[in-house]
């Protein structure tokens, strides 16, 4: 068993970056698909537009 131990800590070191990187795509993903149906549920107010930029005109 403990001459085993080499190989399952190769096979840990080339599983582990890959796992990190589907965590990172799938966390991103996730975020931006989650903006986007809440931006379309309930979009930004409009700016109302400055006292200045009208007595201006």
């Amino acid at each position: 068993m403990v001459s085993a131990m080499h190989y399952l800590t190769a096979v840990f070191a080339a599983f582990v970056p890959l796992a990190a990187a589907l965590y990172l795509t799938v966390t991103v993903v996730w975020t931006l698909v989650q903006r986007v149906i809440l931006r379309r549920r309930h979009p930004l107010p409009t700016p109302a537009v400055s006292r200045a930029a009208v007595s201006a005109r």
